[in-house]
């Protein structure tokens, strides 16, 4: 019998133990998202404000040389005003795709400058809150 009560008692000090250390590790863990949380929206309106000037500038409406270059300063004067700490990863790896093309001909890489602004565009549009991650995701058929 003493054995039981032994037992028993051992088991509800591990018990009591376990919950302790998970609580504690919840409400680390809480903490933390809460902070994230507050961040995140401390930043959404100048995000929003960051992203609708770079909207402006994702247009695909480069015809000549010149428009090239000075779409391409003007992406990287975003970029270093500040704008680049907006971005999010997917979304900077289409900045940085569509600065490619335009370093390089874009008349021949006319598509694939198209599917970068796009795809940027869409991924700000989901950072903003105006699409699901599925919807980002899928393609709209007017897009392809």
């Amino acid at each position: 019998m003493t054995t039981d009560v032994l037992q028993n008692l051992l088991i509800a000090t591990a018990g009591i133990i376990v919950g302790y250390i998970t609580s504690l590790f919840l409400a680390k863990y809480n903490a933390k998202m809460a902070l994230q949380r507050e961040l995140k929206n401390s930043i959404a309106q100048k995000k929003a404000e960051t992203y609708i000037k770079l909207w402006k500038l994702c247009e695909n409406n480069i015809s000549k040389k010149e428009e090239q270059d000075k779409r391409l300063e003007k992406l990287q004067k975003w970029y270093s005003n500040g704008g680049g700490l907006m971005l999010s990863f997917k979304a900077a790896d289409h900045f940085f795709g569509a600065l490619d093309i335009l370093k390089k001909d874009f008349e021949k890489n006319n598509e694939v400058l198209k599917t970068h602004f796009t795809w940027l565009r869409t991924e700000m549009k989901y950072e903003v809150g105006s699409y699901t991650r599925k919807e980002a995701d899928t393609y709209l058929p007017n897009t392809k």
